[in-house]
């Protein structure tokens, strides 16, 4: 067929339609958005009606269910899988949306000299729509352009100094710069502290293609590669992608000879290259990033 067919089974409702067109057309997949369990079969299977000659029926297909919770731990939308990770629709257990992950939600963004102020605004519509298309990416087999972004971490006062604690330990003393040539260093008021933050690393979630809707697009800082003691803050908002990427090579902010250094870099070895790794066939799946 032209057309590989995708279906997904909608319980978000029409708030979903935009983000499954942008994974559409990234994807240039035919997704069947359904919303009533009548038209599968059990357990998601959706071609149960298929002919009886296991020659002509290679294998069950599945849908992929995604759901908007009433209560879970989780702030961000989450893709619950039997292999802990991007896999193909057979083993997809659901897409998973918070409560609060809607366009009312509860956002952070980063003030004067990197202070993170709550705002009780809306998430933007592109910022809720490529999640969407983003975590679908991730039941046709589509992995993030890396893994190795510390993540979250809370900044603490430490004397005059910042103290950085994290799962993976303590880093003290941080310094503070701008994502610019200069490098212009800054100091949050121990006042304002403690407050927690994303931090990225070059080769992580953060890195390749900024046109990607894989790729992560909210970290406030980053790791600098000149000293793993340096977090270095963009001095402007990053673009969602809209996308599937083609390569794993940085572009943008993550180019080759950015100065002062590409702020996450290229997409880790094997990952990136993100349209090559779509997968809907229920027959493959034990893929692993290619």
């Amino acid at each position: 067929p032209n057309k590989r067919d995708f279906f997904v089974y909608n319980l978000i409702g029409d708030e979903a339609k935009p983000g499954l067109g942008i994974y559409a057309n990234a994807s240039g997949l035919a997704i069947h958005d359904i919303r009533a369990s009548i038209e599968t079969g059990k357990d998601r299977v959706i071609n149960f009606q298929s002919h009886p000659d296991a020659r002509l029926h290679r294998v069950d297909q599945h849908l992929v269910k995604m759901v908007r919770l009433v209560e879970t731990e989780r702030e961000v939308p989450f893709t619950r899988t039997r292999t802990k990770g991007p896999t193909v629709p057979k083993n997809v257990i659901q897409v998973e949306f918070p409560p609060t992950y809607t366009r009312q939600s509860r956002t952070l963004k980063l003030g004067s000299g990197g202070v993170l102020i709550p705002t009780q605004g809306k998430i933007p519509d592109r910022q809720f729509d490529t999640a969407i298309a983003h975590e679908l990416g991730h039941t046709n087999n589509i992995y993030h352009h890396g893994d190795v972004d510390l993540k979250e971490v809370e900044w603490q006062a430490d004397g005059a100094d910042i103290a950085e604690v994290s799962p993976a330990g303590t880093t003290k003393p941080l310094r503070l710069f701008d994502d610019t040539p200069a490098m212009n260093e800054f100091f949050i008021p121990s006042a304002k502290l403690p407050f927690k933050v994303y931090i990225a690393k070059t080769g992580g979630q953060h890195s390749g293609n900024v046109g990607c809707l894989m790729r992560y697009a909210f970290a406030h800082a980053t790791v600098s590669v000149a000293d793993p003691k340096y977090r270095l803050f963009p001095s402007d908002p990053e673009t969602l992608g809209q996308a599937l990427c083609t390569s794993r090579t940085g572009t943008n902010i993550n180019a080759p000879g950015r100065i002062p250094h590409p702020r996450y870099g290229d997409a880790a070895p094997n990952r990136g290259n993100c349209l090559h790794q779509v997968c809907v066939n229920d027959f493959f799946d034990n893929h692993a990033p290619r």
